[in-house]
């Protein structure tokens, strides 16, 4: 998701993350999200560390959360230069002993050129700021929070470094190696728990005639959730049309992505559920019940974007909701992407073929 510089940003309302005693570190604080982050994670009662570039950028978000009733540390310097992360991350633990949070909120405006003429100086400052510094972040955080064996990584990117942006090659290139570092990393991650990465099919159920419109969802072992249009109730022979394409389609789905392959053990495990977004919520409530049915030990659900309503179905469900952004005025998922392709069933099945051979050679190692 991304924001073109001087673009007014919209208001978020940010995840319940139940931050009452997490000590919570936001680099760039006075650029881009930092903000709305600073004053959101006060709202919710986190210890906050504040960095930027400019001491007085930093003092200031600083007197901000302290006037929210938060314990607030103003931290400065170049995340950039080698050595100057671990310097802030040290400070933080030095004065709370421990970092439970770091968002790296990566923000340097775009400089549009043809490709031949972006300069020497205009690339290097490029990669400095959106791909060095939350290197040396991340690096310095899971220092940290490994030992500890607890902590949350938030990187804040950009779509631009998924199609790339013409004249802006600098820019999107950096993008990229952002999303590709927060990729690897959490492959890394997942690694390490031994977390598997399993498929759980859920499908919208539209209003007949005008499918766009989500009335409702289903999901494996029979889960069904109906959200009806005020006063629009459906005839019930065309809404059996739909449950039953559906239904079949749901089928279709789990054979063809398993090829044979049984679901992942849930009863006793946290799950992670993770989805582009959510709209009305229908679809992951319908997984989240599902799930629940299979006793795992928690359940979060994952997701960039959604509609605060949306949100709110969720965690009334008991679920823990991870979600950056929640913007007021709230419309569709896709309007919040760049990018935004089907995934295509081929797409799909190698990334499950791809993640089940590496878990499956995790486990022998």
């Amino acid at each position: 998701m991304g924001v073109s510089s001087g673009a007014a940003l919209p208001r978020y309302h940010m995840t319940r993350m139940k931050l009452t005693g997490k000590v919570a570190l936001v680099t760039n604080v006075h650029h881009y999200m930092g903000p709305a982050i600073t004053e959101e994670f006060a709202r919710e009662g986190a210890t906050l560390a504040l960095h930027d570039r400019e001491p007085a950028a930093a003092a200031a978000m600083a007197t901000l959360a302290e006037r929210l009733g938060r314990t607030a540390l103003a931290l400065d310097g170049d995340l950039a230069a080698p050595g100057e992360a671990d310097r802030v991350v040290a400070a933080v633990v030095a004065r709370f002993g421990r970092l439970d949070v770091l968002v790296n909120n990566n923000a340097h405006p775009p400089t549009g050129s043809a490709t031949e003429d972006v300069s020497d100086a205009v690339w290097r400052e490029m990669m400095a700021r959106l791909l060095d510094e939350p290197f040396y972040c991340l690096r310095a955080a899971l220092r940290v929070m490994r030992p500890a064996g607890r902590g949350k990584i938030i990187n804040v990117t950009s779509a631009a470094g998924v199609p790339g942006l013409a004249r802006y090659a600098a820019y999107s290139a950096a993008r990229a190696g952002a999303n590709g570092l927060t990729r690897a990393v959490g492959r890394e991650v997942a690694r390490e728990l031994g977390a598997p990465l399993d498929i759980f099919v859920v499908r919208k159920l539209g209003y007949p005639g005008h499918e766009e419109y989500a009335i409702g969802a289903i999901a494996s072992g029979g889960v069904r959730v109906m959200n009806p249009l005020p006063g629009a109730a459906p005839q019930p022979q065309a809404m059996a049309a739909v449950l039953a394409r559906e239904e079949a389609e749901l089928v279709r789905r789990e054979q063809l992505y398993r090829r044979q392959r049984p679901a992942s053990i849930i009863a006793g495990r946290t799950v992670i559920v993770v989805d582009d977004g959510l709209a009305t919520g229908a679809t992951l409530q319908a997984a989240v019940l599902a799930i629940r049915q299979q006793r795992p030990h928690s359940l979060v659900v994952a997701v960039p974007v959604g509609s605060a309503q949306g949100c709110r179905s969720l965690e009334d469900q008991g679920a823990e909701v991870v979600c950056p952004a929640r913007p007021e005025h709230f419309i569709a998922v896709s309007q919040w992407y760049r990018h935004f392709p089907q995934a295509t069933d081929e797409e799909v099945r190698k990334l499950l073929d791809d993640a089940h051979r590496e878990h499956a050679l995790h486990a022998v190692s």
